[in-house]
């Protein structure tokens, strides 16, 4: 008989500890993310070789940053499986530090052309797809059923936190230091890289490929097919993807071109603490948005409040398009405010439905092979997207790509099972899972 993993109060806290050394990566990152990005602009903008291509620039800092993550989780899924999933995490973090290292020494020596910064972009993302469905198969095993709703909306709340802290920090750097000194800013990602590894290597986490390895071994083919097999033959799974999917290439080109048309004089005229604030006050809506998800959900099903989530994207969308068109910073802040809230309000109920139907075993795989279709399309639409966007404007690229996802996403919500998928799944009522708590935990809140 096979043996079941049951989450308990203290992996919980074990899950905790954990996060909080991912939180302190990601301040890191988010740090050094804000201020590659500036980097990219003032150079692209400043260097005739790249004159009125700056789009285009930063739709290929995208893919280098994005199309590696996106094709190494095809196959890292089914490795994570296989392998210690604690020491995979470990040593993706390593390595993402090391090449951070490499290009902060770059940087020193000036040397630290577009297409050095390019390819350490990429090599730092394959080290990404591993981590990422390392990190995302391992919530399973540490947070009880019932409390992962509330935990993923906690989360949230820290990951935007940080988020928001992040920008700031980036753009007081970048103003106070320059973009000239980018040498002395990348040193925050490899001290918050050695905060970040201590948990990872502390805690306890159930190695559940030690009764893998009593098995027959399986093929890595027929273990990425069995992923693929698995949402496939989930009614409601595939049509639930698909719309993330849409809504990935839709919206990424704002948020790729959102430097270019900060800084441009004819759009919003203005310049690193712009994009900062942008950005803060779109972890400010997040939070919110995650804060609500944790007194209790916002509608019966999480089918409602993915789509409602996603709506709320689209009208973020069109809230920056206006932005545009008017000129007006206000209407850009306005804007992104509303695409946070949106933000947990859709992905906190899907992680919930995925983590719930999927098994402890099946995770690695089914969740890499989940990232890779949602995230298949997104280096395209990085490339795709900064070139159009040089040849017709970011005005009408975003119009367009607006018209086109809200279009799919009432499709996909009357057309296909994406509106049942828990009815579809057999998932009791998220509700009345979520407000009786597991006999052997505690609640997290008194709510």
């Amino acid at each position: 008989m096979e043996e079941h993993i049951i989450p308990t109060d203290k992996s919980l806290k074990s899950y905790w500890f954990f996060i909080s050394g991912q939180l302190v990566s990601l301040f890191g990152s988010s740090v050094v993310q804000f201020a590659i990005i500036w980097w990219l602009t003032v150079t692209s903008k400043a260097d005739p070789n790249y004159e009125n291509r700056t789009g285009t620039i930063l739709g290929l800092a995208s893919v280098a940053g994005f199309a590696p993550f996106v094709i190494t989780s095809l196959f890292a899924g089914v490795l994570v499986d296989r392998w210690n999933r604690k020491l995979v995490i470990a040593i993706a973090d390593a390595f993402q530090a090391l090449f951070t290292g490499i290009l902060m020494i770059l940087f020193y020596y000036d040397k630290a052309e577009l297409v050095y910064v390019l390819l350490i972009l990429a090599v730092r993302s394959v080290a990404q797809g591993f981590h990422s469905p390392a990190t995302a198969a391992i919530i399973p095993l540490l947070v009880p059923k019932n409390k992962l709703t509330k935990v993923n909306s906690v989360e949230n709340i820290f990951n935007s936190t940080v988020s928001l802290i992040g920008p700031i920090v980036g753009a007081v750097l970048v103003e106070v230091i320059g973009v000239e000194n980018m040498a002395a800013i990348l040193w925050i990602d490899i001290i918050t890289f050695i905060i970040a590894v201590f948990p990872v290597l502390i805690i306890s986490i159930p190695d559940i490929t030690k009764k893998k390895r009593e098995q027959k071994e399986n093929s890595f083919s027929s273990e990425f097919k069995e992923g693929v097999s698995f949402i496939k033959n989930q009614d409601g799974l595939l049509s639930l993807l698909t719309t993330f999917t849409v809504l990935n290439i839709m919206i990424t080109p704002v948020f790729v071109l959102l430097p270019l048309v900060i800084i441009d004089p004819s759009l919003i005229n203005g310049n690193a603490s712009t994009l900062a604030i942008f950005m803060v006050i779109t972890q400010i809506g997040a939070i919110i948005g995650a804060f609500k998800l944790t007194k209790g959900q916002l509608f019966h099903t999480n089918a409602k409040g993915v789509a409602f989530g996603q709506a709320l994207l689209y009208v973020g969308m069109f809230t920056i398009i206006v932005s545009l068109i008017m000129s007006n910073v206000y209407i850009l802040y306005l804007g992104g405010f509303i695409n946070g809230i949106g933000l947990p309000i859709s992905n906190v109920p899907s992680q919930t439905i995925w983590q719930s139907v999927v098994p402890p075993e099946l995770q690695g795989r089914v969740m890499s092979v989940r990232m890779a279709i949602a995230w298949t399309m997104i280096p395209v639409s990085q490339l795709v997207g900064g070139i159009i966007s040089d040849i017709i404007g970011p005005i009408k690229l975003f119009t367009g790509a607006l018209f086109i996802g809200l279009s799919f996403l009432i499709f996909a919500w009357f057309m296909t099972g994406f509106s049942r998928v828990e009815i579809t799944l057999g998932l009791s009522d998220p509700v009345l899972d979520e407000r009786i708590p597991d006999k052997s935990d505690t609640p997290l809140s008194s709510n």
